[in-house]
């Protein structure tokens, strides 16, 4: 979903506008960025594009007051939320939704990879509280931006099943229940006679949690970006940009094309294709692998999120028309021709994982696809300004709630572009040292 070109991507830094005229005829740092093959395959989206939005390719020079770099589900968030003040411009060297979106499996969740109890050992008990607590509020309003924006994308409000696994077992999950109880977090623990009565599974325990639910991802983004239009803002398609220069006053970004892009803001909400000037420590992009099954008369009982305190873990969900979708499989490593490689083999585990979860399924596929993945070593995200480069923010979304995570990417910006504190920005802020510039 990102917006950068595979050529070298130019910047140019300065605080003080006086001091540009002075840098003018100095060479840019050169940083290349790689363009990545975000999904391979069949995605089950792909027949539910965003062709219809109104895009084009930037023909002229324009000013706007934000410049959006990435054209995915988190640059439509971003977009919606800024164009009820700002004019907006949002770039993508593809078609809008054609990125990582179209392979993600939107599983919306407020529940961090990273469980409570354990993120409260790695980054401490009250900012990890926040974090979950602050996830649990921007799941909600997501679903209710949904329903108020009249957001047509199979959007439906589902309960998630988390099973014991190689990061929790049982005695885990009590202890990990009772961490959520304290917050007054929509989850509770059940046991294995219920589990079975009440979801078909055999497992010893799980958590269930409320406040979840599944959508089709093309479509929520085509939704916020038509909503952002009505708001005045511009989508530009197939348009590169492959240089920018970042002043206290704002930014002049340059297209492949040769035009210029002025604006007071700029935000990259680029996904796993991150510039190489962007430092993002303890985040990794790594592979991934799902599939969808042929259509099915019945699947499981309440059609429940379910996923495992695993790592790598394997998660399940259903589609409206009938099909068991399963993802997982996590590798480390992004190497676009192996991940090909390996899909025969990852959809042969895939089938035998949702074979072990309810016997009675057809596994028989008829969508299999791969992708880039990010992820963090804390299961947060990495959202705010970007040291050294003034009047420039990122949302990198990494983890596997990044739905959520754009929608509290969309809110903490916002703030900060219109001047406002956001009381959570620390949890996810760059450090100061987070540019290679």
């Amino acid at each position: 979903m990102a917006g950068f070109a595979s050529r070298p991507f130019l910047l140019r830094a300065g605080v003080e506008e006086k001091s540009r005229n002075r840098r003018a005829s100095a060479p840019l740092s050169s940083v290349t960025t790689e363009k990545r093959d975000l999904h391979s395959g069949n995605p089950l989206w792909s027949t539910a594009t965003a062709d219809a939005l109104p895009t084009q390719k930037l023909a002229r020079d324009i000013d706007v007051d934000v410049l959006v770099v990435g054209g995915g589900f988190t640059g439509s968030i971003v977009a919606e939320n800024l164009s009820r003040d700002f004019t907006v411009a949002v770039a993508d060297r593809r078609k809008h939704g054609h990125g990582s979106t179209n392979a993600s499996t939107a599983l919306l969740l407020y529940e961090i990879d990273v469980p409570l109890i354990k993120l409260r050992a790695k980054i401490g008990s009250e900012p990890a509280n926040r974090a979950w607590l602050r996830s649990s509020q921007a799941m909600r309003s997501l679903t209710q931006k949904f329903a108020s924006l009249c957001i047509e994308c199979d959007f439906r409000h589902r309960l998630g099943v988390y099973l014991p696994g190689n990061a929790l077992n049982g005695e885990g999950l009590e202890i990990e229940t009772a961490a959520r109880a304290e917050l007054e977090l929509p989850s509770y623990l059940i046991d294995r006679a219920e589990l079975r009565t009440r979801f078909g599974l055999a497992n010893d325990a799980a958590i269930v949690s409320e406040n979840t639910g599944e959508a089709n991802p093309v479509k929520a983004a085509a939704g916020l970006y038509r909503a952002a239009i009505s708001s005045g803002a511009h989508l530009y398609g197939d348009t590169d940009i492959t240089a920018v220069e970042a002043s206290a006053s704002g930014i002049v970004a340059q297209t492949d094309a040769g035009f210029t892009i002025r604006a007071r803001h700029l935000v990259f909400a680029s996904g796993y294709e991150i510039p190489d000037y962007i430092e993002v420590q303890g985040h990794e992009v790594v592979s991934t692998w799902a599939y969808a099954t042929t259509v099915q008369k019945k699947l499981w009982p309440e059609r429940a999120l379910i996923w495992e305190a695993s790592d790598p873990y394997s998660y399940l969900r259903s589609t409206p028309d009938g099909r068991a979708l399963l993802g997982g499989g996590d590798e480390d490593f992004d190497d676009e021709e192996r991940r090909k490689r390996m899909t025969p083999e990852k959809l042969e585990e895939m089938r035998d994982k949702l074979a072990e979860f309810f016997p009675h399924l057809d596994t028989t596929p008829e969508f299999v696809w791969s992708g880039a993945f990010g992820v963090s070593d804390t299961g947060l995200p990495k959202i705010g300004a970007l040291p050294g480069w003034p009047s420039c923010y990122a949302v990198f979304g990494f983890g596997g709630n990044g739905m959520t995570y754009a929608e509290i990417g969309g809110e903490l910006l916002g703030r900060l572009i219109r001047g406002e504190s956001d009381p959570d920005a620390d949890i996810f802020a760059f450090p100061a040292d987070a540019d290679k510039g």
